[in-house]
């Protein structure tokens, strides 16, 4: 018999013979083109999604974020996130909490305006404990007037910390686990549409669509256990510009 339970944004999966929890991310739900904002620009984005895990529970996840550019090509980020799943059809039950909270700080670099490379750095909390991910990654899209269609992939990995036993039980059946290091590969298609009249061809506000994939897999028996998850994405980006024209103090940062 199999039993699961979604320690976040990543399953935790068993079998009878071989049982396991993945360690979760810390980044939930990344949309961004490879664009970076320009100098004293700042920009607010949250987004929401909501998909399963493959012969899995259901998924819902959000991340509000805020992004500051630096110049040069650079361009800071800081975000918080949750994921929640739902229930799962299974002879396998917990009382274990079905929720995850996360936070990830990194930075963005523009090699071109069509290619960036990203890193970060975060962590979170859920019933099986603490934990701290790394995640690295790179990003295309074309920067479009009307739309900007983008493609992100990555890797992270994923270290528990102060792990906490998670009890399943089935009749008179008890198996207790622990998270397991995890290596987790991520894939996410999306667009930009861009909903101001401004021309510039530097970040616009925007909403934006996208599919999110992700495998997690048992890093110290590779090829065990390896686990899809895909969702569908729903985002807000507002971006705001600094007034710099002479006059200006009223409104000092204006929408971009």
């Amino acid at each position: 018999m199999n039993k699961s339970l979604l320690v976040g944004l990543l399953a935790a999966s068993a079998s009878s013979c071989s049982p396991y929890l993945h360690s979760p991310p810390a980044r939930m739900v990344p949309l961004e083109a490879a664009k970076a904002l320009p100098k004293g620009d700042f920009a607010v984005q949250g987004a929401l999604a909501g998909g399963a895990a493959i012969w899995g529970p259901s998924v819902g996840a959000g991340t509000a974020q805020g992004r500051y550019g630096f110049g040069r090509g650079f361009e800071g980020a800081a975000e918080v996130g949750f994921a929640a799943l739902g229930g799962r059809q299974s002879d396998w039950t917990t009382n274990a909490r079905r929720s995850i909270f996360a936070a990830r700080a990194g930075f963005k670099y523009e090699v071109a305006s069509w290619f960036a490379v990203q890193a970060g750095l975060g962590g979170g909390v859920s019933a099986g404990g603490g934990y701290i991910s790394p995640d690295a990654g790179a990003i295309f899209s074309y920067q479009g007037k009307h739309i900007v269609p983008f493609f992100s992939g990555g890797v992270f990995y994923s270290l528990p910390l102060a792990e906490k036993d998670i009890v399943f039980t089935d009749g008179d059946r008890v198996e207790v686990l622990r998270a397991d290091k995890t290596i987790g590969y991520q894939g996410n298609l999306g667009l930009r549409i861009p909903f101001t009249d401004s021309r510039s061809d530097s970040p616009r506000s925007a909403v934006m669509l996208g599919y999110r994939l992700v495998v997690a897999v048992h890093d110290e028996e590779y090829g065990r256990g390896p686990q899809l998850y895909h969702l569908f994405v729903l985002g807000v980006d507002l971006v705001f510009r600094k007034d710099r024209a002479p006059g200006s103090s009223s409104r000092p940062w204006q929408l971009h």
